[in-house]
């Protein structure tokens, strides 16, 4: 390493330098762009599921987390708000699809640990579920907690199912939950600021519902996959042919 310390900073750029080298910079939502003057915003977009929910207020209340468990989806959060919920609204469930990496092995531990006796009975960790897009529409509400996110699939494929979502505001989050249109969107990650979200859900079916429709079409008009593949498709042939 030492023998080529030279070359490497001979070849290192500042992050301006870097910035001027690239064709265009493609951010996940609208947000300022430091040393990259030739951006161009492309959310992801998500294909539509085969079904979606058309039930609400049906027993039981059933809260679903999909993604990995990892430190930086909260699920000891989750968990916590999840107990406050159950206080209010019994017999209510937690289901987590998703399987947790081995560098996150520790975080998973503790995550078993806090939901303890309740393993099994109301808090249901289903590892990994290749298939769960298509199973959201058994779930009554989706949380999605996460910090610097960008255009997070779990929170698009939650509203293509038709799932109202509670999620807090991070990043391109907020382009995506329309507070109190297409989902409700809070401030903190507080446990219970999430209980108080989730549980208003649960005991409004007609709200449920309401945001349902709207996210749908919220996700069908701006975040499927075909608008994606258009606008990269788009942006490919600008680069190609900048004239």
């Amino acid at each position: 390493m030492t023998a080529t310390g030279d070359f490497q900073r001979w070849i290192a750029f500042s992050a301006a330098q870097y910035a001027a080298r690239l064709d265009r910079l493609v951010l996940k939502y609208h947000a300022p762009a430091p040393h990259a003057p030739r951006t161009v915003v492309i959310p992801n977009g998500v294909p539509a599921p085969h079904r979606w929910k058309t039930r609400f207020g049906a027993p039981p209340p059933r809260l679903v987390v999909n993604g990995r468990i990892a430190p930086s989806k909260f699920l000891l959060e989750i968990l916590a708000a999840w107990h406050v919920v159950r206080a209010r609204v019994p017999g209510a469930e937690l289901h987590v699809l998703g399987p947790a990496e081995t560098r996150h092995r520790d975080y998973a531990g503790r995550v078993l640990a806090a939901a303890g006796d309740d393993l099994d009975r109301g808090v249901f960790v289903h590892g990994a579920t290749p298939d769960a897009p298509e199973r959201l529409a058994d779930y009554d509400v989706a949380v999605v907690l996460g910090e610097s996110q960008g255009c997070p699939n779990a929170v698009l494929e939650a509203l293509a199912a038709g799932v109202p979502v509670v999620a807090n505001d991070s990043g391109g989050t907020r382009e995506l939950i329309l507070d109190g249109r297409t989902g409700l969107l809070i401030r903190q990650r507080h446990p219970e600021v999430v209980a108080a979200a989730v549980t208003r859900l649960l005991e409004d079916p007609d709200l449920a519902r309401t945001l349902s429709e709207a996210g749908r079409v919220h996700v069908a008009r701006a975040f499927s996959m075909t608008t994606m593949a258009r606008a990269y498709q788009t942006l490919f042939a600008e680069v190609k042919d900048p004239c």
